[in-house]
């Protein structure tokens, strides 16, 4: 029986997946510290976010981190690093709603997306590397990395904390 196939490499599709696991990596990462930050049991944590897009689960967890902590010094972090993954958002929605095309060479993939706003019919085109797609899913990866640690040592001050009178 015959297929479909894509006019990309193989490294391409992998790089691609790459990404695409990293950051639902991330976006679990985001949820269980808004479970976290709900304190209610689990079933109910995940009632509350599971239909909720990333984007809402950010502004949710900012939320929930402000009404306990206020707008200390480690709010100002925590809002970098979400301000970060909104980029990466929008870079990995244009991944992953583009066609992809071979362009120039094996190595060389164009992405072509069409959207159609307030603004009209609009293309974006872009080319990308094998080399582009791995070093944006490496970026992920880091911040990843960044927001479980920034999360972890939250939760370890708030654990050494002492009750206060």
């Amino acid at each position: 029986m015959e297929k479909f196939k894509p006019a990309i490499s193989d490294e391409h599709l992998r790089v691609m997946g790459d990404i695409m696991v990293s950051y639902s990596i991330l976006g679990k990462i985001v949820e269980f510290y808004t479970w976290k930050l709900l304190d209610q049991n689990l079933r109910t944590c995940e009632i509350i976010t599971a239909e909720l897009a990333f984007g809402k689960l950010r502004i949710l967890a900012m939320n929930l981190y402000r009404e306990r902590y206020g707008e200390d010094e480690d709010f100002v972090k925590l809002k970098d690093l979400f301000s970060d993954i909104q980029k990466f958002e929008e870079k990995r929605n244009q991944i992953v709603h583009s066609i992809w095309m071979a362009a120039e060479g094996d190595d060389i993939i164009q992405c072509l997306k069409t959207t159609s706003k307030k603004s009209g019919l609009a293309y974006q085109e872009e080319f990308f590397s094998v080399n582009d797609l791995a070093n944006f899913a490496e970026v992920i990866q880091i911040r990843c990395h960044d927001v479980q640690d920034f999360f972890v040592r939250k939760l370890k001050k708030d654990t050494n904390v002492s009750p206060q009178d």
